[in-house]
């Protein structure tokens, strides 16, 4: 879980223990993302013949996470020393679509074989544990045609890290609703924890910056 990543910093800024920290944040029940049914689910969906395949539809809001999420694999893909340099983000972020999950799985995998690879095999390696990645990794994103790599990555991997960082706080504001928790300690923690990472997203916030296009003041 993202949470987990922000166990340490919640410690230090509560003055709790990690240990009861990553106890408290295991507890969170994450929201459902785009391809994460259950079994039970996905058998219940499972399309009738005559009406085609059932597809939930995303919000703008999903749609543009996802648009990001393929930008950064691909800009990552496409350039291994920038892939480097970004392997936390690849490790850390919460991917919202488990193919995507997979291709940074696979990138990291490749890179830690084999800190040398090449553009190409890197492509090739995730096409192997899922056929679709190469469509993915291959796309590009507009940004590219203006801006250096190295700076759509910073930028993408900042807007990741700032929506999985809001997608940490809305989990604990779920668990600070139930009425059953108010007035116990678990309830104060889960309180100084939501108010720490408010201030880390401010932080972010604050340090993220746009694109800076190449050939522009």
């Amino acid at each position: 879980l993202l949470a987990k990543d922000y166990a340490i910093q919640i410690a230090g800024r509560t003055r709790a223990r990690e240990e009861d920290v990553l106890e408290a944040l295991s507890k969170l029940a994450p929201p459902v993302r785009y391809g994460e049914a259950s079994a039970e689910e996905a058998a219940a969906q499972a399309p009738v013949p005559a009406q085609g395949p059932a597809r939930r539809a995303l919000s703008k809001t999903e749609l543009n996470r996802l648009r990001l999420e393929r930008e950064l694999l691909s800009v990552l893909a496409q350039n291994p020393l920038i892939a480097l340099a970004h392997a936390d983000s690849l490790a850390q972020t919460k991917w919202h679509d488990p193919l995507h999950s997979a291709i940074a799985s696979s990138i990291l995998d490749t890179l830690m074989s084999d800190p040398a690879a090449s553009a190409a095999a890197i492509v090739s390696n995730a096409a192997a544990v899922d056929g679709r990645a190469g469509r993915v990794l291959t796309a590009g994103g507009s940004s590219t045609e203006t801006a250096s790599p190295e700076e759509v990555a910073r930028f993408l991997a900042e807007e990741l890290a700032i929506g999985d960082a809001e997608d940490a706080i809305e989990e604990l504001r779920c668990q600070l609703a139930n009425e059953s928790l108010k007035g116990t300690e678990e309830y104060d923690f889960l309180f100084q924890a939501t108010t720490a990472l408010q201030k880390e997203l401010l932080e972010k916030r604050l340090a993220h910056k746009p694109v800076a296009h190449e050939g522009r003041l």
